[in-house]
């Protein structure tokens, strides 16, 4: 009679002398008996899909002791990890303690991803989506937006085209009305693709926040007021994205809603405001996270929006006038 038991996630199983190395990230555990590590070796080049199997010829109390065993070494786990995603896999992976596998996954499959796009990339974000089992629906219709952010179960993904896209305005108004957290997607101008930040009404800021931040922070600064100020002509260009760089933002994108999903806020992901730039220059592709704060006084989202002087975007020295 024999057991299968499931080999660890993420675990990579090595051999020095007499000692066996268990290595998951930048953890190790040694081994140094070399009886126990020649044992252990055999079972590792015998195991087949993902388990190791032990024979059960041990009474019923060895056994267990002996799992209980390699569980604590890292190398094997006793959860039932077959019947979830590979994303549910990862998440409990983080903190196994701390997280229960089967309550991850059913969270994953519970929660609606709600997209509003009219790109190809919203098509390659479900692909990657349906392999964490999480739910996915697609709209085109600009009229989606506002429905999406009145159903409680759905988890908004906007796509557009620039940071003044339609969609990306009405779902940033739905969501300071509803309170809703939302996430917004603006792909490639050519330089530049942001996914995010989540906003959080009240919380972190929104979209027009990252618009005056963005165009407050523009190479020339003497254009400073007229981008803060100018309204966005609809034109309908032919889209240009590198070579396979739908496949990089849908898998950053999915990343941070199944963490935003499973983790809860407990995820480094689904913190507000961290939005991941995806660049294009001489090196190549480059991804880095920043940090969007709110504008004070922001026209859209904040509070005191309209009490004192208007905001000042730039020194006037920089505009052409005096220096102060």
């Amino acid at each position: 009679m024999t057991v299968n038991v499931p080999l660890m996630p993420q675990t990579q199983t090595l051999r020095h002398q007499d000692s066996l190395l268990i290595r998951r990230g930048d953890h190790t555990t040694q081994l140094t008996n070399r009886r126990l590590a020649d044992y252990l070796q055999s079972l590792v080049a015998e195991s087949a899909a993902g388990h190791l199997t032990l024979p059960t010829d041990e009474q019923e109390e060895s056994l267990t002791n002996f799992l209980d065993f390699l569980e604590r070494a890292g190398l094997t786990t006793q959860e039932d990890i077959d019947t979830v995603s590979s994303a549910a896999r990862s998440l409990w992976a983080l903190d196994p303690e701390a997280s229960d596998l089967h309550e991850l996954q059913e969270r994953l499959r519970a929660t609606r991803v709600a997209i509003v796009a009219d790109s190809p990339l919203s098509q390659v974000l479900r692909t990657s989506l349906d392999e964490t089992q999480v739910p996915v629906s697609i709209d085109h219709e600009l009229s989606a937006v506002e429905e999406i952010f009145e159903d409680p179960a759905a988890l908004p993904v906007v796509i557009g085209d620039h940071l003044r896209d339609r969609r990306l305005i009405r779902a940033n108004d739905a969501a300071v009305r509803t309170g809703r957290r939302w996430m917004p997607v603006v792909e490639s101008d050519g330089v530049r693709t942001l996914i995010g930040p989540w906003m959080v009404p009240s919380s972190s800021a929104c979209l027009e926040c990252v618009w005056l931040r963005r165009a407050a922070n523009s190479p020339d600064p003497t254009l400073v007021d007229q981008l803060v100020e100018a309204e966005s002509l609809e034109t309908s260009p032919r889209r240009a994205v590198p070579a396979g760089h739908d496949h990089v933002v849908a898998g950053i994108l999915s990343q941070k809603i199944v963490e935003l999903i499973g983790l809860d806020d407990r995820a480094s992901a689904a913190a507000p405001g961290r939005m991941c730039v995806i660049s294009r220059g001489a090196p190549g592709l480059t991804v880095e996270e920043q940090h969007v704060l709110r504008v004070p006084r922001c026209p859209v989202c904040s509070p005191t929006r309209g009490r004192g002087n208007p905001q000042v975007w730039a020194h006037p020295a920089a505009q052409g006038g005096e220096k102060g």
